[in-house]
């Protein structure tokens, strides 16, 4: 049963970096396209929607040598969706339609690299994410947004309500790593980790403008994370916003439920919300449970 609980309150049950662990697994990984179903333990469990449902708009923005993919759907609130590392907006191809129901405008964004978007030269860093997303609001017209971040799009999601040049309204993250002392001893391990590492490859040859990139955005995310955020809880202070839930699963693949408790005690009036019998990837294995976290939040 998923327990909320206040501001450094470790849940039971239960970062080195989580995601170099795997990512790198999943660069050397054959190609071609995952199964249809994945293990949950001992069980297999039907794999989310790979494509997006039809949207209202989409379009592309040129920033710093990156040609950066993002769309719309639905009218209302805007609530921006971030995918995580090696990922893209198809992770939340299951998540759209209740939102869109809900009332809200969604917003999508390749992060460069990633999708539908190009790399552009440079290093990818949380900071270029940062601002890459900000050029795009600006497009868009987006003011003040909600924002949904699972695993490095938690990373980004706190990273962005730092900065008050651009206020944000709602912050959940989901499976954030934000400092050290965050990665369980034996990350990695799990056998869904190969599983996604496989889709994660499938479905970054099936939209890239680059499809032989993926090596290559494998060593750049991985560089980029093993810088980490260095802020401390002096940092994760200076996250502003209306409402911020750092949320996780009891039972994620790769941080220690203590680092979210960290991160939530560090953030004033931030929540904490450990979901018992879930990992890193809920959003995908628990599926309706996360939905309806995702919309309580947003309607508290």
């Amino acid at each position: 049963m998923s327990r909320p609980g206040r501001a450094g309150v470790t849940m039971n049950g239960p970062v080195l970096n989580r995601r170099l662990l795997w990512l790198g697994g999943g660069a050397n990984l054959a190609l071609g396209g995952a199964g249809a179903a994945f293990m949950i333990g001992r069980e297999r469990a039907p794999w989310p929607k790979r494509a997006l449902p039809a949207l209202d708009g989409q379009g592309r923005l040129e920033r710093e040598g990156a040609s950066l993919w993002h769309g719309w759907i639905g009218r209302g609130e805007p609530v921006l969706l971030l995918h995580g590392g090696l990922s893209s907006s198809r992770a939340w191809a299951d998540h759209i339609p209740s939102l869109v129901q809900a009332g809200r405008r969604v917003i999508l964004v390749d992060s460069r690299g990633h999708g539908q978007s190009t790399l552009g030269s440079g290093a990818l860093t949380y900071e270029r994410l940062v601002a890459d997303l900000g050029f795009v609001l600006d497009h868009l017209g987006v003011i003040r947004p909600d924002l949904i971040g699972w695993s490095d799009g938690a990373n980004v999601a706190l990273r962005m309500a730092m900065d008050d040049r651009r206020p944000v309204r709602r912050v959940l993250a989901f499976g954030a790593d934000m400092g050290p002392g965050a990665v369980r001893p034996d990350a990695g391990t799990a056998p869904i980790v190969a599983e996604v590492a496989k889709r994660l490859r499938a479905d970054y040859q099936a939209v890239s403008p680059v499809p032989a990139g993926y090596d290559a955005l494998v060593d750049q995310v991985r560089a980029m994370q093993a810088k980490g955020f260095s802020g401390g809880s002096a940092g994760l202070a200076r996250v502003r916003a209306r409402a911020v839930m750092i949320a996780g699963g009891a039972r994620d693949e790769f941080i220690l439920p203590a680092h979210f408790a960290w991160i939530a005690s560090a953030i004033p009036g931030a929540r904490l919300f450990v979901h018992e019998g879930t990992g890193h990837f809920m959003p995908w294995t628990h599926r309706g449970r996360f939905g309806r976290a995702v919309g309580d939040f947003l309607s508290s």
